[in-house]
């Protein structure tokens, strides 16, 4: 698995102290932390190192999280590897009918580091101190113990693991490494037919949720369906209770979607007229005579 390293050679670590930010920014610094922190990507550092945030506002208006890596980005040594010339790249390009982009959200983010610079990467808010994790806890310990060998642990290993790694483990005959992926394949009832579904590391349950629901792709369909498409081809420990956390708290969906039960009407005050002012008969007929006569 493809590792970053920060090759910094012997130079001292860089501490550099937090920019001001306004108070509506501050707080909203500390919110996009905590959702760093609560899917997995970044936790507490205790380090030498440290960098200033900088938050940028995009065009539609979100804010992108950034940090001022240029002093650290001063004393790294470069890897000799420079980048095609554009005039050439342009070049290539000649006669070609179709072009297309790809972008990945947050890419910087999915590449792990090697456990000697995390450090290095640390951030700092003014309310802490932070470094990039980019690990998931759960699915570490199965992943590590699949690259050694295809044989199952014993419990005594597992058991001071977490409930979720446990879960993992009772899966390990299921669970497979394709080309450094890690896959569940999952089979029919019946044994017929197999599917490859990817093993999603917490700070990637977000963005696969927000795809298969909330954009055009997804349709904003319920907790069944929507469960049901990112069961096609993603899995993790108790997927279920994200999508249904997911579905209730997405605001659009609840803005749309009418009420259970019919509202009833306010009440009010009825406008009550004079002693016969108004009268009423019934209008019934012709009736067959009765046998006296009526």
């Amino acid at each position: 698995m493809a590792q970053h390293r920060i090759n910094t050679g012997n130079h001292p670590p860089i501490k550099q102290y937090p920019r001001r930010l306004p108070l509506a920014r501050k707080e909203e610094a500390e919110l996009l932390v905590k959702e760093m922190v609560d899917n997995g990507i970044i936790e507490e550092s205790s380090g030498p190192w440290a960098s200033p945030i900088v938050l940028v506002k995009k065009k539609d208006g979100s804010t992108r999280f950034c940090f001022d890596y240029r002093k650290l980005n001063e004393i790294t040594i470069k890897y000799s590897c420079p980048l095609p010339r554009i005039d050439n790249t342009l070049d290539a390009l000649n006669g070609s009918q179709w072009f297309s982009t790809l972008d990945l959200k947050s890419g910087y983010w999915q590449v792990e580091i090697q456990p000697e610079d995390k450090e290095k990467t640390a951030f700092t808010t003014g309310q802490g101190l932070w470094q990039f994790k980019l690990e998931d806890p759960a699915i570490r310990p199965i992943l590590e113990r699949k690259l050694n060998s295809e044989d199952r642990p014993s419990w005594q290993e597992i058991a001071p693991e977490s409930p979720a790694t446990k879960r993992y483990w009772a899966l390990w005959d299921s669970l497979h490494l394709k080309d450094g992926v890690f896959y569940r394949k999952r089979e029919s009832d019946d044994g017929s037919s197999c599917r490859w579904q990817l093993i999603l590391p917490k700070s990637r349950i977000q963005e696969v949720l927000r795809e298969t629901h909330d954009r055009a792709s997804g349709g904003h369909f319920g907790v069944m369906k929507t469960l049901s498409k990112t069961r096609e081809r993603f899995y993790w420990d108790r997927p279920r209770a994200d999508v249904e956390k997911w579905c209730r708290e997405w605001h659009a969906c609840g803005a749309r979607k009418g009420p259970k039960t019919r509202t009833k009407g306010r009440l009010q005050r009825y406008n009550v007229g004079a002693p016969f002012e108004r009268m009423t008969l019934d209008i019934l007929g012709p009736l067959p005579v009765t046998t006296k006569g009526n």
